[in-house]
């Protein structure tokens, strides 16, 4: 008898036991068990060094270890120039400009702590984000603008995105980022009325502009004269075969 009421306490304190532990690891699970999505992964740091996750889930214990989120979906960056920026082609073309980034975190470990170290929160504020990333960015296509013609601008972006993608080879490894593409959205030269005539500089800029409008205006003048003449010629050519294949011209010649 005294041997069943101690199996029975033995079984009833396993019982409890099994079923508090079962408690505490759900309510751990359940509290600070951190998952990952498909578009997201974090970086666990504190005791134990730092873990990155990028598929699957770690435990993250409170007070001893905190989580940074990263962001792998592509994100853009707008960046825009306008008469106030001194962005002067080789050409000596001053231009406005927009233009948009697209920029991505890769699922690659040495990305994702990168950009955690770097970018950390910022990736979920774009205003915020776009603030880090902009004047680096801006800098970068000025550098390209100021050794580029605006005619290879124009009519080259997949080299203008190639030349910014060298440029910021550097800057994007340090943040855990990849540029994914550019796209221009407008290149157009600076409206003259928008510069200031009482900067010297600026003044040879608007000098070089009306020069180069001039010049784009005469050819086109030119083309349309020469064009023109074409059609007077070709005119003339059909109408001299109509004549000859008349028999009328032809009775008065003989």
């Amino acid at each position: 008898m005294e041997f069943m009421n101690f199996f029975w306490e033995i079984l009833i304190n396993f019982t409890i036991i099994i079923c508090g532990g079962t408690i505490l690891i759900t309510f751990v699970a359940a509290n600070y068990y951190k998952k990952t999505t498909s578009e997201m992964a974090f970086v666990r740091t504190g005791a134990g060094g730092n873990v990155v996750v990028c598929d699957g889930g770690a435990l993250v214990l409170p007070l001893f270890q905190e989580v940074t989120w990263v962001k792998l979906g592509v994100q853009k960056v707008d960046v825009s120039v306008d008469h106030k920026d001194c962005f002067i082609t080789k050409d000596r073309i001053r231009i406005d400009m927009n233009c948009s980034f697209y920029l991505k975190v890769e699922a690659e470990i040495g990305q994702i702590l990168a950009a955690a170290r770097t970018i950390g929160v910022k990736f979920f504020d774009r205003n915020q984000f776009s603030e880090l990333l902009g004047p680096k960015l801006k800098s970068s296509i000025k550098n390209i603008i100021n050794t580029t013609d605006f005619e290879e601008i124009t009519c080259n972006s997949a080299e203008f995105e190639e030349k910014l993608n060298d440029m910021l080879n550097g800057f994007m490894t340090m943040n855990g980022l990849t540029l994914e593409s550019v796209d221009l959205l407008k290149v157009v030269p600076t409206p003259v009325n928008k510069l200031s005539a009482s900067s010297p500089f600026e003044m040879k800029v608007i000098n070089n502009m009306t020069r180069q409008i001039e010049t784009l205006k005469l050819e086109k003048k030119k083309m349309e004269c020469e064009s023109q003449i074409a059609i007077f010629k070709e005119g003339q050519k059909t109408s001299e075969i109509v004549l000859e294949n008349n028999p009328l011209f032809k009775k008065r010649v003989v």
